[in-house]
């Protein structure tokens, strides 16, 4: 029997329903289980790659048949395989290396100056050296092209035509040397000059080693004293030649140049004859060219003798003032109302004394070009007629035989004593004369004397 709700709590929910007749002729239903709780998700994690055997290509964008074969990181890459299909080499792949570090590394510029730079060999080598002590010598010759010079924290530039870059630390004296700047490490040698308005400046050497010493320890500084004096020297020169610009300078270097000139022309003939004919054996006659006093080659050579004497004058009489003097004159610093040949004799004169090689290369060219007119001669004797031509191929030995003829023709009485002239005649040769020879041994006369009784003996 069922008991009766109160339809009061059924409408606050406190109880349930009564069930009905139908709901109570139905068999309850079994309690179901409670179902357990599903354990939270796991973090996801990368798939794990599988190692298998080695393979030969590592494929970058190839086909999916091409990316089955499986890659080991123990195996050495063989190649490296592109989309185009190309192989590259692996050994052909750029892996990073660091590249050398430079001998003088980049560092601030502490001076940069315009040089003339006379030797950048290797000591010790004889080339070197020689060139060392012509470059002692106060600017015996023309020096290279200007460069640049830079001093740097960390060392010295120079901008040859295989860059010079030395360090500091590989320095070993830096001295100023007679007018030049030298500088020498471990395994070369530099020297160099300053050049003021295209002129090498000897008095600015000495404050510009000092100078660079200085950067060499790290103390330079532009209001130092070496700074200092050298701006100073070079601010200096213009008003020292105004000083020394005294226009008995080029009076004197000009008179020593033109009457030195004028004496070479009129020994050099004979002189050069006396020194490359050869010796005349005894019993016979020399035939020896004659070099004219107005032959260019002569006027040539006397040039260059004259102008090596007056700069050897000039810096012995004079000293340093005609140094000073040649220098500001090639800078232009000459100032003259006579503008037609007052400046071109004066820049001249300066060329002979400031640089002598100029004069010495003068009178070394003049003589080379006379060997060809100096080394032939005829030497005449009882053997016959020697040939000696300008080069050793053209010597012959004529014998009297060969002589055909033996004649004398007028010449002139200043330079043939008794005014004759000798000719000798050969079969199929060119005739000897000594019309314009100087004959040694005897004269004219004596030559065609002689020449007959040989030639009357060889019959």
């Amino acid at each position: 029997m069922t008991e009766s709700v109160d339809p009061r709590l059924v409408a606050l929910g406190l109880v349930p329903p009564p069930a009905t007749a139908e709901q109570r002729d139905v068999e309850p239903a079994a309690p179901r289980e409670a179902a357990p709780l599903a354990p939270p998700p796991l973090a996801a994690q990368a798939p794990t790659a599988t190692l298998e055997e080695p393979t030969d290509t590592f494929s970058i964008g190839a086909p999916a048949a091409a990316q089955a074969a499986p890659f080991s990181r123990h195996a050495p890459i063989a190649s490296l395989q592109i989309d185009t299909g190309t192989a590259v080499p692996a050994e052909r792949v750029s892996v990073g290396v660091p590249a050398s570090e430079p001998a003088l590394p980049p560092s601030a510029l502490l001076l940069s100056e315009t040089i003339l730079l006379l030797q950048g060999d290797a000591r010790g080598r004889l080339p070197g050296r020689l060139l060392a002590d012509l470059a002692g010598v106060e600017h015996f010759g023309f020096p290279t092209r200007a460069l640049e010079l830079s001093l740097e924290q960390r060392g010295f530039r120079i901008n040859a035509k295989q860059p010079i870059e030395v360090p500091w630390s590989e320095v070993v004296d830096i001295r100023e040397r007679r007018g030049h700047v030298a500088i020498t490490t471990a395994t070369r040698h530099f020297v160099f000059d300053v050049p003021i308005d295209g002129v090498a400046e000897p008095e600015v050497a000495g404050p510009l080693a000092r100078v660079i010493q200085e950067a060499s320890g790290g103390s330079l500084s532009p209001s130092g004293s070496a700074y200092l004096e050298l701006q100073r020297a070079a601010d200096l020169l213009r008003d020292r030649f105004h000083e020394e610009d005294d226009p008995l300078i080029p009076s004197l270097v000009g008179l020593a140049v033109g009457l030195s000139t004028a004496v070479f022309i009129m020994l050099l003939p004979v002189a050069l004859l006396l020194v490359t004919r050869p010796a005349v054996p005894s019993g016979a006659f020399l035939i020896a060219p004659r070099l004219s006093s107005f032959d260019p080659r002569v006027v040539l050579i006397a040039l260059g003798a004259a102008a090596l004497l007056a700069s050897l004058v000039v810096r012995l009489a004079i000293g340093r003032h005609g140094a000073v003097w040649a220098r500001g004159t090639l800078r232009g610093w000459h100032v003259s109302r006579k503008r037609f040949l007052d400046a071109p004799v004066r820049r001249a004169l300066a060329v002979f004394v400031q640089y002598p090689v100029l004069s010495a290369a003068l009178l070394l060219g003049g003589l080379l070009s006379t060997l060809p007119s100096t080394r032939p001669h005829v030497i005449v004797d009882a053997a016959g007629v020697h040939v000696t031509g300008a080069l050793p191929f053209f010597d012959e030995d004529r014998s009297w035989g060969t002589v055909t003829g033996i004649e004398t023709i007028p010449a002139m009485l200043n330079r043939h004593y008794g005014g004759i002239a000798v000719v000798f005649h050969f079969a199929n040769r060119a005739p000897v004369n000594t019309v314009d020879d100087h004959v040694w041994g005897g004269t004219d006369g004596q030559l065609f004397e002689f020449a007959n009784l040989w030639r009357g003996a060889a019959r």
